[in-house]
């Protein structure tokens, strides 16, 4: 995601082109940076090819990253989304019990509740009347933290690792659950917690169908009480 922090009187004066995705620093008329490196109190030359900065950088790459999973997520049904930080109640949530863990170099520590900055959007296929009835769900998981920063040994303040329980639906046990960007898959009950690295701003669609349904290894016996859709 696009880094936002302003921690100097100086950034923040650096309006609109410090929230740019082109190099340049605090404007004085009349003068371009012609060496073409960007100084202070120089701007670059709109009429010369510009150097990107961090935030053009970001842009790219969320660009990138989304495109692994666009062409499956234009094509579903947006039903709810919920903010972990501040849950709204009554929604019908696929997961539940977020948790986020900063790793860091004394090892991990889970934010406080208030402080979960996640975001999840559910969606279903066009053809679902609705999630009761499906057999297939999709959760749009983004870690909205996305102010870079990293500690003496690399870590990323802003990285989280994000954790969770699938919401139980139909009385199934065995769940799978696909992360659509990676194609990597993930077999869980609906009583063990799922985890997953998302790095500053990233985020991911994972689809969570029951085993019965898509195949797959179930961990636990299962008992089918509801007609089913094999694949």
């Amino acid at each position: 995601m696009i880094p936002t922090r302003t921690t100097t009187l100086t950034k923040i004066l650096i309006t609109k082109i410090q929230y740019g995705t082109l190099m340049g620093c605090l404007m004085k008329s009349g003068i371009y940076d012609t060496s073409h490196t960007t100084s202070l109190r120089k701007i670059q030359n709109p009429a010369a090819l510009q150097i990107p900065n961090s935030r053009y950088n970001a842009v790219k790459a969320f660009i990138n990253s989304t495109n692994l999973i666009a062409s499956e997520l234009l094509q579903l049904k947006w039903i709810d989304a919920n903010s972990w930080h501040n849950p709204t109640p009554g929604i019908d949530n696929y997961i539940n019990t977020v948790v986020t863990t900063r790793v860091h170099s004394n090892g991990t520590t889970d934010d406080e509740s208030y402080e979960t900055y996640v975001e999840s959007g559910y969606f279903l296929k066009p053809t679902s009347a609705s999630s009761t009835v499906d057999d297939e769900r999709f959760v749009y998981l983004v870690n909205r933290r996305c102010n870079q920063n990293k500690d003496w040994l690399g870590y990323d303040n802003s990285d989280r690792i994000v954790s969770f329980f699938v919401t139980r639906f139909k009385d199934y046990v065995n769940y799978k659950i696909t992360n659509l960007k990676s194609n990597t898959v993930y077999y869980k009950t609906y009583n063990q917690q799922f985890t997953i690295h998302l790095d500053a701003g990233e985020g991911t669609l994972l689809k969570i169908e029951p085993v019965v349904h898509s195949g797959g290894t179930l961990l636990e016996s299962e008992t089918v009480k509801h007609s089913v859709d094999v694949k």
